[in-house]
């Protein structure tokens, strides 16, 4: 039995981090076992880090203030302790590779975040994984898989998303930032866009500056996985810096793209290469829920 509390450890630093105490096991030492997670309070807190191993794991009732982290490829059972109608609460889950999860009973997070190869499988068609917020950390190339967005999905300058199988996203806000360093011409969403968002917030991450291109590619996809009239709606949906948007369609693909307006609504004219000279381009990165 793993317990935890809501007393955390302080570190040398001046920090504090909350532990999981377990007879000598500290979070990294998780895998390739079966385990029961127990907090002592309501509000209890516990990050549990996780290698590269399979593990499952157990909660009770009071597991709202637990974060799952992954480092590496795995496979994952969740449930809750001798339930399976209940719903298991969980705060965050973060990974930065291939997670395959196997929900003994509904899960809903809080944030998933998703880092450099981030992707998230749900392995049970029969169980619902959702989570209020998807964060897309820069630079990720990440995918979902059978998850449900309950808010929102924001996604970091220079990243891409796949959308797989049973991924709902209908009526949600997308949130992107853009970055002038992200490569010409590329996309940040693909996969199965059957959907339509609520919302799609272009935000720029400096303020009156452009570089030489001023157009993003917000979604690109085939036609059998994105649609005409779906990309249409995709395009009126955007707003923001780059609020003029498009769908460009071909017989091979489909793609929103969209273009920087000023803030009195009119396009923005391209920077010479001199006035170019000396922007300095800086990296934001996805605020995280923390524990």
């Amino acid at each position: 039995m793993l317990t935890f509390k809501s007393q955390p450890t302080q570190l040398e630093n001046g920090s504090f981090i909350w532990e999981c105490a377990y007879a000598g096991y500290k979070p990294n030492d998780i895998g390739d076992m079966e385990l029961d997670v127990s907090s002592q309070d309501e509000n209890a807190k516990c990050i549990l880090v996780t290698l590269a191993a399979d593990a499952t794991l157990n909660f009770n009732n009071q597991s709202d203030g637990v974060s799952i982290e992954s480092k590496a490829t795995r496979k994952l059972t969740l449930g809750l302790q001798n339930s399976f109608d209940g719903v298991l609460k969980l705060k965050n889950l973060t990974t930065n590779d291939v997670i395959t999860l196997v929900p003994q009973n509904n899960i809903e997070f809080d944030y998933i975040n998703l880092f450099n190869k981030g992707n998230v499988e749900n392995n049970d068609p029969d169980k619902n994984i959702s989570a209020n917020h998807v964060n897309v950390q820069q630079g990720a190339t990440a995918n979902l898989q059978g998850v449900e967005i309950k808010n929102d999905l924001s996604v970091a300058p220079s990243s891409t998303i796949k959308i797989g199988q049973k991924v709902k996203y209908e009526g949600k806000d997308i949130r992107i930032l853009y970055s002038q360093a992200q490569k010409e011409g590329a996309n940040i969403f693909e996969g199965i866009l059957d959907q339509i968002p609520g919302s799609i917030r272009v935000s720029s991450t400096t303020t009156n500056t452009i570089l030489e291109d001023e157009t993003m590619t917000i979604a690109k996809e085939s036609p059998s996985n994105f649609n005409n009239e779906t990309c249409d709606e995709w395009a009126r949906k955007v707003s923001g810096d780059f609020g003029d948007a498009k769908c460009e369609k071909s017989s091979s693909e489909n793609k929103v793209v969209a273009k920087k307006i000023d803030s009195g609504g009119k396009k923005k004219n391209k920077l010479s290469g001199g006035a170019i000279a000396g922007i300095v381009i800086a990296c934001v990165v996805v605020v995280a829920a923390i524990i």
